[in-house]
């Protein structure tokens, strides 16, 4: 079979973001379209690096400011100076490696943010104004290498705010997910907002999005260059000004539109080929992705401040320890139980306004499948996160009302649906994975979907959908690691077999992500290498 090129002209009809998010969804009577082997000899490196550039090696620093677990979630911590240490501590903590795993000769890297499949489709670049560390310029994040790389130099930028910008390279995705893959780009686009917002808080720094044209940041970040076209395309996921100190500016979308006018033509670097052209495209997510260039970016509006209690169990553990500790629970003991003080502490930090860490405007409420927490009859849940959410429930979802109202400290409404055994449910409505049945409990996430700005605007709200859904993801897997916990994201579900057993019959809601949490089985592959062993050399 001949292989295509890397971007191959054509691929499908534009697409309605409502019809992708519709024809990605798994169902009882099969799954998605996607490969049905692996060929891990044409598995996309998760490494982008640039070529022929100028690079600037970041230190590699532990993270030793004198902050709590609690300013993770919390904005008390005072603002640090920028500095190149400080900004590589953003950069490591927030997108960095934290450890390696091996099986028999095979060795690979997590990081400080999650990833479906371990695939990582993020990149990070940076838009920094001139400094005694750097010229004023676009600047990629080399995560291997702890390094940026220097994409195009702005000699007009002398002065001005901080931008970080995410972008997603879906084939890294569509590889092993095939049409499913665009979702888990903005799942993960998601995770990495909200990671870089708990560590810029540890550093006293703020973020605040910006909505940009898609096609302005492409141009920015030159994402559609001469150099992309035999690499593979990426596709940008948000974009958010850093505020570092006190006198930093709020957020100016107009500032950043003179920038991008204004960018010159001295570029410089080659992006590195991930993987030969495959054997096989999924055109659906790439189309679905081309449909999104005349869209916005979302800008989400967090809570800066918080109000989590400062005593929250594990607010005393050191927070930069906590972040590399971070995995993804690949197995959980069914045996142990979730204290119900804790269950109830993680619920109230999901409340709009408890945590800096989450958008203030919450459009994700909660389907909770209690297998085993204390004190808590075992059942179906409902756990909206808003009022509107709350007579969402109430209007759409038809089955075993009415519902027992359950007393959780701090949650504004709680519904028991039903009382009974989940395990069995949840592991097979999670595509038959154990993780879902084995937990402690097993969140759904319901979004609020087909209203009318979703209508209106075609789905091109969707990504903005999916990236909450992973910031919220990213909350529960600090929390729950902070107790002593592990959580699982879980992108793979039935859709609709989700929505029947609660008795929704519409689009008014939708399950975009699922989230296991329990007591994890340890993982012997783990090894006690750091995340940048190779690096050690540097370690400040």
């Amino acid at each position: 079979m001949s292989r295509l090129t890397a971007t191959p002209p054509g691929w499908q009809e534009s697409v309605d973001l409502l019809s992708y998010h519709q024809q990605s969804k798994h169902h009882l009577q099969g799954y998605a379209e996607g490969p049905q082997t692996l060929d891990w000899d044409d598995q996309p490196d998760p490494f982008r690096r640039f070529y022929d550039t100028f690079f600037i090696d970041l230190p590699l620093l532990d993270g030793d400011l004198p902050v709590s677990c609690a300013e993770l979630f919390v904005a008390s911590a005072e603002p640090q100076p920028w500095s190149l240490e400080n900004l590589s501590l953003l950069l490591r903590y927030s997108a960095g490696l934290s450890a390696w795993k091996t099986m028999g000769t095979d060795r690979w890297s997590l990081r400080t943010v999650p990833s479906s499949g371990n695939l990582h489709p993020g990149e990070l670049y940076l838009l920094l104004p001139a400094s005694t560390f750097c010229k004023a310029g676009l600047y990629h994040y080399d995560v291997y290498h702890h390094r940026l790389s220097l994409r195009a130099l702005l000699p007009t930028y002398a002065q001005g705010a901080v931008y970080l910008i995410q972008t997603s390279i879906l084939q890294r995705e569509a590889w092993k997910y095939g049409v499913r893959a665009l979702r888990y780009c903005w799942l993960d686009a998601g995770h990495q907002r909200g990671q870089c917002q708990a560590v810029a808080g540890l550093l006293g720094w703020q973020l605040h999005d910006l909505s940009v044209p898609r096609q302005r940041l492409s141009q920015l970040c030159g994402l559609t260059r001469p150099e992309y076209i035999a690499v593979e395309r990426e596709y940008p996921q948000w974009i958010c000004q850093l505020n570092h100190c006190v006198t930093t500016t709020t957020s100016d979308s107009g500032v950043l539109e003179k920038i991008i006018s204004s960018a010159g033509t001295d570029w410089s670097g080659q992006p590195n080929k991930l993987a030969p052209d495959p054997l096989q495209y999924w055109p659906l997510p790439f189309a679905a992705a081309e449909q999104l260039d005349t869209a916005v970016t979302p800008a989400l509006r967090f809570s800066q401040q918080g109000d989590l209690p400062a005593d929250f169990s594990g607010a005393a553990q050191d927070p930069w320890k906590l972040i590399l500790s971070r995995r993804s629970g690949q197995a959980y003991a069914p045996e142990s139980h979730y204290p119900l003080s804790l269950f109830q502490q993680m619920m109230a930090a999901l409340q709009p306004g408890a945590s800096r860490l989450l958008p203030d405007q919450p459009k994700i409420h909660l389907l909770c499948f209690v297998h085993a927490v204390a004190g808590l009859i075992p059942g179906i849940y409902l756990l909206p996160r808003s009022g509107h959410g709350a007579q969402l429930f109430q209007d759409q979802l038809q089955r075993w009302q009415p519902w027992e109202t359950v007393e959780l400290a701090g949650v504004a409404t709680a519904w028991r649906m039903k009382t009974a055994n989940t395990r069995k449910a949840a592991g097979q409505l999670c595509c038959n994975q154990p993780i879902a049945a084995n937990s402690c409990f097993t969140l759904i996430f319901l979004t609020e979907y087909e209203q009318p700005p979703m209508v209106l605007s075609h789905g091109s709200d969707c990504p903005q959908l999916y990236q909450e859904a992973g910031i919220l993801g990213q909350q529960i897997y600090l929390h729950s690691t902070a107790q002593g916990y592990s959580g699982t994201g879980i992108g793979c579900f039935f859709d609709d077999a989700i929505h029947e057993l609660i008795g929704l019959e519409n689009h008014s809601l939708q399950a975009l992500y699922g989230f296991a949490v329990g007591d994890p089985l340890r993982d012997e592959r783990i090894t006690q290498l750091s995340g940048y062993y190779h690096l050690r050399e540097r370690f400040v």
